[in-house]
């Protein structure tokens, strides 16, 4: 009973209608996004064979997002957040469907697979910082956000078991083009979603510039005892860390030799660990102690991509991945949710702009992974990041006291 139980508290807030609904097309639009990312690497690497072009990939569908996504939360203040997803999302569809007539008639190169990353990562520039800023807005009161939070990122844990499977079977049996336009749909049914839900009245602040509202948005970052250290730890777990998973790849070929259809299992093993981390999260997290949470996930983190990277057996490698995904999604959960609840309204597009930026660095830390791996092996480069990572979030854990005692105010339901 006590399980069950769980499970009922962990997915509270999804009693509340606009949620429910914004989830429903958040899971749809994340699936699409994951098949993107499964499918532009699978054809980057069947075209080049090379790590490095693969890697090339997903560098440059990081640049616009790290100057764009900053000029994105800035307009997720002063506008409709809405507006902004509704119209990244449709731009989605077309770049998507573009890509799937290209890879059908057998058209695409390499240059085709670059300038769609980086019109993808424009679109991202916007539509994370409106969706960031739009979502809490759907929710009665504001102690409802660390059980929201983690059903947001069961959105993208929960697709990480199905979409990258999905996309390999599709890719193994269709090619690369059904899987663009399965992705395509996802997209288009976030777009839908939006123009259902009724958000409540956002505060609204004071504004000047686009840069001077920029500037403020960073100054009240920096200036703030625990939001820098967090930032800082989260682009150091995007850089060092999370872009472990554009290895993949390379692991499946060159390390274990398998098939498409095993590549789809790594991923999902990341997945399903994910999943379970963010339940034992909702199930045993303690509000007073988030901080040393954020800080032992982010250090386990690094350790568990160490052993990863170190193992020549694939079936052991699936149990790490697993473990891998169960810390790393626990970070990543902390941090938003001391975020979301800690920040100021007004602020709050551009202050989760800034945290966006630790995504658009994942490629970035791909990247970096891929150009080494080409030098060194991929279990070299990627164990070079966990090493790494352990040793920041040790240094963050022992000058960061104000984020070690961070507390948050106690989840209170209320009636639907």
């Amino acid at each position: 009973m006590r399980l069950f139980g769980g499970f009922v508290e962990f997915f509270a807030a999804l009693r509340y209608r606009d949620f429910r609904l914004f989830w429903i097309g958040l899971v749809a639009q994340v699936t699409g996004q994951q098949m993107t990312i499964v499918t532009l690497g699978w054809l980057a690497y069947d075209l080049t064979q090379s790590a490095l072009a693969l890697g090339l990939i997903n560098l440059v569908s990081a640049a616009p997002r790290i100057v764009v996504n900053l000029a994105g939360g800035v307009l997720a203040d002063r506008f409709d957040p809405r507006t902004l997803v509704v119209a990244a999302q449709t731009t989605a569809v077309a770049v998507l469907a573009t890509l799937a007539v290209l890879a059908l008639t057998d058209q695409a190169v390499v240059w085709h697979l670059a300038a769609a990353a980086v019109m993808i990562g424009l679109v991202q520039s916007f539509d994370e910082p409106a969706r960031a800023s739009f979502f809490p807005r759907l929710l009665p009161d504001r102690s409802l956000i660390p059980i929201a939070v983690p059903l947001t990122s069961v959105a993208w844990s929960s697709t990480r078991i199905v979409a990258p499977s999905i996309a390999g079977f599709v890719i193994a049996a269709a090619g690369a083009g059904p899987s663009f336009f399965v992705a395509a749909a996802g997209a288009a049914a976030m777009a839908a979603v939006m123009r259902m839900v009724h958000p409540q009245q956002a505060a609204v602040g004071r504004h000047g510039t686009m840069l001077g509202d920029l500037k403020a948005g960073a100054a009240y970052v920096w200036k703030h005892r625990v939001f820098r250290p967090l930032l800082l730890l989260a682009l150091a777990c995007s850089a060092f860390g999370q872009g472990y998973m554009m290895t993949f790849p390379v692991f499946q070929v060159e390390v274990y030799d398998v098939s498409p259809r095993e590549l789809g299992f790594m991923y999902s093993s990341a997945g399903v660990g994910a999943m379970v981390g963010l339940f034992v999260y909702s199930r045993y997290f303690k509000q007073r102690g988030a901080g040393l949470v954020l800080l032992g996930s982010a250090g386990s983190f690094g350790a568990m991509l160490v052993a990863f990277a170190l193992t020549p057996w694939f079936e052991a490698a699936l149990v790490l991945l697993f473990l891998s995904g169960a810390v790393g999604v626990i970070q990543i959960t902390t941090g938003q949710v001391i975020l979301q609840t800690l920040v100021e309204d007004s602020l709050r597009g551009r202050v989760m702009a800034l945290y966006g930026i630790h995504w658009a660095l994942l490629p970035v830390g791909g990247a970096m992974m891929n150009s080494l791996a080409e030098r060194t092996g991929a279990p070299v480069a990627v164990a070079a990041g966990g090493a790494v990572l352990v040793v920041v979030t040790l240094a963050i854990a022992v000058r960061g006291g104000a984020l070690r005692g961070v507390a948050l105010p106690q989840a209170m339901p209320t009636r639907a």
